[in-house]
Formats: C-alpha cells, structure tokens, sequence
C-alpha cells in the first residue's frame, strides 16, 4: 500500500511529532535506531532535523555518508529495542538479530522499514556547529513515501478503521501512545459569539481549506474560507476532491454526506481574484468534474445551505438536495461569471456541445438586447 507522497507535502509526515526509526549506511554496515526527537524545518525544499547522540553507531554513519532515512513506525515493542541496544558488533547487526524486514530507499539506498506507515530519505544538509554542539542533523528529503490507507493526498487519516495503524510517541521510560483520535476545532471568530461549538472527540479529518467530521454514519464536508465567504478556488476544489476519493470507499462507514459553509454564509461563488491570476488546474474541466463526483456519490448529499449562496456555489448546493435558510443567485446568463463554466461543461457533456453553445448564445444576443442593457431593437420596416 506505499504510495509515493509529493517532497512538497513530506514534511507533513513528521509534522505531528511521531517517534521514528532512523536508518544509517556506510561501507557494507548499516543500522536502525529510535528517535523522539524529530521535526520539519522548511517546506519548500522539504527539510527535515532529527537530534542524533554523539555516542551512537548511527552517527558514524550518518557522518560517513551524508544520509540517513527515517521510517516512521507503528509497532512500539521493536522501536523501543532497537532505540536500547548499540550495534557496533560487525558479526551480526540489528537487522539479522531481530529478524528485522527491510528494503533498500528508492533514491539513496537507505534501509526503509516494512511494516512502518511512513518512509522519509534525507540528504544531510552540513551544519557542523548543529552538529557538534547541539546533535542535530538537517536533512533534505530527497524520498517521500506512505501507506495510502493512513496518508493520503498529503494529509493523516486516523480512523476507527485504521487504528492498527497509526504513529506513535514516545513518553520516556519505555511508553507508548498511538495518535488519535483526531479532534475537530473552530477557527475563532468563524461563528457568532457564544456559539461556538465545543470541541468534538469523533474521527475527524481537517484540511486548512475544507474540513470534514465524520459522526453518527454521516460525514460533514465545510469549505472553510470564511474571510473569504468561503469564495470557491482551485485549492478548495482539490482539497474537497480528495476528501470525496475517501468517501466513495467508504460506503460501509458514511451513509450521508452533508455540505455546508464555515462562517455566515454558504459561498459567495467563484473566486474572482483566482481567476484574474490564472488558474492552475491539475486537469481539463476540473472544478466540473468535482462537482459530478459530489452528485454522482453513492451516499446521499444534503446542502445545508445558509446565508448567501452564488454563482458557481450553486452547483456544489444543489447536487442532491438542498436544505436550510439563506438566499441563492445566479447570473443572468453564462457569460456573466467564470464561475459558470462548470455548470456549462456538464450541461456540454448532457446536451452537446454545439446544443450548449446555441442556447448561451440566444441568451447573449436577448440580453444585449433588453432596454437599458445596449441596442434597441430596430424598427419593423413599413414597406411591404
């Protein structure tokens, strides 16, 4: 189940603080021993340190080859060995003495660990006062690599239907605790004082720009940009898409999808400051073909519509059903938003293109024709 996770989103795999297995090679020796003590330092390159003592085997070969991995396991009982005992025996080493299954990096060769959630490579960036006063290695990912079910589109999912596989952080003296259950929160300020809502204890996923709890059988989807009145953009798109991939194999646990805004209204539509600055879709038609999967999905979906609802909003509102209070608008015709080239393109893919573009064009040449809005219509001519 490992998938390859883009350098960009690899610090996010370390970003929670889990304990790791650091993995070392250097002239025909290798080794693996535990660390607490991790972090990302940078996210674009993808860097991340880890504090490596002075009297340790893996730091001879940290220092000899300019590298070491770190695999991010879910098994405590052999983290905790392996993180207890040195290796500088060269008869036998930790890997054959513990049955340990390992595999070489895809990118330095580095020993990655099977059965681990998360597999990171790291090119040591020198810092030798780091180093020497402080040991602590920067690295920058050159590898990235998870297993799908726990990490996915560059975020943890920590479900009931997961837990055998989640991290694990160390407490001192040889305990253990598995992440999760993951909590929901609310950004201050997104709901009317006095009624914000308590902090929940469901499985729950969030992502900055769409957040999702999962509660009684029915996962709720928020777009989540009310500064912006939740203005709908690419990276909302992607993020909501990601969450919908969950959803469709997860028919046995989610029997209702509920969408709704964060803050005081639905969503204003299409973000037009998005558009001015050109958007970069991962595929043709993207935003449209999000959409249909929302209303193709085989759980039913409620909109849970409030305040306003706009434009290119309405069709994230009305795949199924929509309930709730507040008030819908549309442009006059498709020409008027950007925001309707979703709902042209599934039109074009029910109706045909050149139907489509007949009717936008009726629709045109009406509305440039209405009093106040351009040309009058030229009068009838008298001659017969």
């Amino acid at each position: 189940m490992r998938r390859d996770v883009d350098l960009a989103q690899a610090s996010r795999l370390v970003n929670h603080g889990p304990t790791v297995r650091v993995g070392s090679a250097h002239g025909g020796r290798r080794n693996l021993m535990a660390a607490a003590w991790s972090m990302p330092v940078e996210f674009t390159p993808s860097r991340i340190a880890v504090v490596i003592d002075k009297a340790t085997f893996t730091r001879e070969l940290v220092e000899a080859s300019g590298a070491f991995s770190l695999p991010c396991p879910a098994l405590a009982d052999l983290t905790w060995t392996v993180g207890s005992v040195s290796d500088r025996d060269p008869a036998e080493d930790k890997f054959g003495r513990y049955a340990i299954d390992a595999f070489d990096g895809p990118v330095l060769g580095l020993p990655w660990i099977a059965g681990c959630v998360a597999w990171v490579e790291c090119r040591v960036i020198p810092e030798p006062h780091a180093q020497r006063a402080h040991d602590t290695f920067f690295g920058e990912v050159v590898a990235a690599q998870a297993d799908a079910r726990v990490f996915d589109a560059g975020r943890w999912t920590m479900t009931a239907d997961n837990a055998a596989l989640r991290t694990i952080h160390h407490l001192g003296a040889g305990r253990f605790v598995p992440a999760g259950p993951m909590q929901q929160t609310n950004r201050a300020g997104t709901a009317r004082p006095g009624a914000l809502r308590r902090t929940t204890t469901e499985e729950t996923t969030m992502d900055d720009l769409v957040l999702r709890t999962d509660r009684d059988g029915a996962a709720t989807l928020t777009p989540n940009r009310p500064d912006k009145l939740n203005a709908l953009n690419v990276e909302l798109f992607e993020a909501l898409d990601a969450h919908l991939d969950d959803i469709e194999r997860r028919t046995d646990s989610v029997g209702l999808v509920i969408v709704r805004g964060a803050g005081r209204c639905s969503s204003a539509g299409h973000d037009l400051g998005d558009t001015s600055t050109g958007e970069a879709l991962p595929r043709p038609h993207f935003q449209a073909s999000v959409i249909e999967r929302l209303a193709n999905l085989p759980q039913p979906v409620i909109s849970a519509a409030h305040g306003h609802c706009c434009t290119g909003a309405l069709e994230l509102a009305l795949p199924r059903r929509a309930v709730g209070r507040g008030s819908a608008s549309a442009p006059r015709r498709a020409a008027d938003c950007p925001s309707a080239s979703a709902a042209r393109t599934r039109r074009s893919s029910r109706r045909g293109a050149a139907r489509c573009r007949r009717r936008v064009a009726r629709a045109t040449s009406r509305s440039a024709a209405a009093p106040g809005r351009g040309a009058r219509p030229a009068a009838r001519s008298r001659r017969r």
